[in-house]
């Protein structure tokens, strides 16, 4: 399966013309679909061979990757909800997903995660010892719905995302879609506090919102 990095490339630069008053909803959803779908093509060939994966299942997923995404989201989620609460940022609210339920801001903040969170998995599912269980011991339940994670698979997946908010992390600031130079230095846990706080900030006192990204 070939990857169109020519067409990442040219949606990012078209992207970075458009002034952001000239942005839509629409317009932001477009571009994400067609990067999300490139993505979900990448992350496929980053899988062990013995994992099949077709395409991204939010609910009722029958394949392993899926079903460990769907559990290592729900944990994260549960944080930036916890985050969002403490920011007095109501989870209902939502720029991006607007879908009549009360984790919208939620999903909105998730989005900074997921690629972390996708490697994370992808490393999880190639160490040994977790594909000898899964194959040898059959460990994970498969319904006619869904597949069903072992308690024992859930409890190494927590660990994992548990580890993962206590990881240092470095993060710079966006100005006109380039980073700066100088890096603030936190854990992830403190990273999405602090994304919410200043989300809070942005709202309550009308300022133009600095977005940011981390590196590990």
């Amino acid at each position: 399966m070939n990857i169109n990095i020519e067409q990442l490339k040219q949606n990012q630069k078209h992207f970075n013309e458009i002034s952001e008053d000239q942005l839509s909803r629409n317009q932001i959803l477009g571009y994400e679909g067609v990067c999300a779908q490139i993505y979900w093509q990448a992350v496929r060939q980053c899988l062990p061979k013995n994992i099949v994966c077709e395409k991204r299942e939010k609910q009722g997923a029958n394949d392993l990757f899926n079903a460990c995404l769907n559990y290592a989201y729900g944990i994260v989620k549960h944080k930036i909800h916890h985050s969002l609460l403490k920011a007095s940022l109501s989870p209902l609210m939502g720029f991006l997903h607007q879908m009549n339920h009360d984790q919208n801001l939620i999903y909105d903040i998730l989005e900074i995660l997921r690629p972390i969170i996708d490697y994370k998995m992808i490393l999880l599912l190639k160490s040994q010892d977790w594909g000898d269980e899964y194959l040898g011991d059959g460990e994970v339940v498969e319904t006619s719905t869904k597949l069903i994670l072992a308690p024992q698979h859930r409890k190494i997946i927590a660990n994992e995302i548990i580890l993962l908010f206590q990881q240092s992390i470095n993060t710079y600031a966006l100005q006109n879609h380039h980073s700066t130079s100088t890096s603030t230095q936190m854990q992830l846990k403190d990273f999405i506090d602090t994304q919410c706080y200043n989300l809070a900030q942005m709202i309550i006192n009308q300022e133009t919102h600095t977005p940011s990204y981390f590196q590990i």
